[in-house]
């Protein structure tokens, strides 16, 4: 609200000067104006890698994520610049020349990183945190889903909608190891539930598989799964109704990831408002008491995922007589808290 001429004679005597923006007070700012439109004085980058596929600004979820990013970080006087990083040892030093020279020091790395460490990036100018999709190893600090407590209120759900036989469908790669703790809980759950052999209502499939050849089909057939857990979703679905298998009449599904946000899938969904809220905490804290370069102890908080009631699961308690007689289905068991 100054004169453009008294604004440009300001900010060359602050160039002058070398002054720096306060993130602190920036915060203080917004928190003593209220509801009134703040201009951030300082600026943050979530790095994402560059892809070949679906542009991330046509993605639902991706859109979703990035959006409560910049409220949180506009919450605490910040603005946010989303940055492509592509492959090249080369290309990524010139991102890191750019970084450097818009004055960025905060930095989030965004889930779609699966191994963050094959980036050439000197992290001793940086704060970071990073967003993980499942448990892995991290150098920064980072926040991760708790896959004990979700994977544990999945089982209770299929036990409190009348469900006998789930089928635990997954994909796997050198890069997942957190499919072993889901694996785990699921095969504990099943022997409490009755199930003598849980191996045999495991569908775990290598990375590039091929779902057009059937086998996956053939195995429903065989084993008569009535309700599936995976960590797809929506074209899951598609796919099981491409084969005849109508969802939720002759098949439950639910999605350990619920994909995006309006999505009718029922399953656990990520709560993004917290996790972007407390991204931006970590990051926020470390920027004031100038940590930057790689934690000597790099920690990781855990946030419970959202149970959320779709249309792909129906209520199987009222089972019919002919169903009734099998004592599994009137198991009401408790997950250990061993697991938990």
């Amino acid at each position: 609200m100054v004169r453009p001429d008294l604004k440009e004679k300001i900010q060359s005597v602050a160039t002058k000067l070398g002054y720096k923006p306060d993130p602190a007070l920036a915060a203080l700012v917004a928190y003593r104006t209220g509801h009134r439109q703040t201009q951030a004085l300082s600026n943050l980058a979530l790095l994402v890698p560059t892809s070949p596929f679906r542009p991330r600004a046509t993605n639902p979820r991706t859109c979703y994520f990035d959006s409560h990013l910049r409220q949180a970080a506009e919450k605490l006087g910040y603005c946010m610049d989303l940055i492509e990083i592509p492959d090249e040892p080369r290309a990524q030093a010139a991102v890191q020349r750019m970084l450097l020279a818009r004055g960025i020091r905060g930095l989030v790395l965004s889930a779609e990183f699966v191994s963050p460490r094959k980036l050439q990036l000197d992290w001793s100018h940086f704060a970071c945190v990073q967003i993980l999709n499942f448990h892995s190893d991290h150098f920064h600090h980072a926040i991760s889903r708790n896959e004990h407590l979700d994977m544990t209120k999945i089982m209770e759900e299929i036990q409190n909608h009348g469900f006998s036989r789930p089928a635990f469908v997954m994909g796997t790669s050198a890069e997942t190891p957190h499919f072993s703790l889901k694996v785990a809980i699921f095969e504990t759950a099943l022997v409490e539930m009755g199930v003598t052999k849980p191996k045999d209502y495991e569908f775990l499939y290598p990375l590039g598989y091929d779902w057009e050849k059937g086998e996956f089909s053939k195995w429903v057939k065989k084993r008569k799964p009535d309700v599936i857990i995976s960590d797809t979703a929506d074209w899951t679905v598609e796919f099981l109704s491409r084969q005849g298998h109508n969802v939720p009449k002759d098949i439950g599904f639910i999605s350990t990831c619920v994909p995006f946000e309006g999505s009718s899938c029922s399953g656990i969904k990520i709560d993004v408002p917290s996790q972007t809220q407390l991204c931006m905490d970590i990051l926020h804290g470390q920027l004031l008491r100038g940590e930057v370069g790689l934690p000597d102890i790099p920690m990781a908080v855990e946030l419970r995922g959202l149970w959320q009631s779709g249309t792909t699961l129906d209520n199987r308690t009222k089972a019919s007589p002919n169903t009734a007689c099998n004592p599994a289905q009137h198991i009401k068991t408790r997950i250990p808290t061993s697991i938990v």
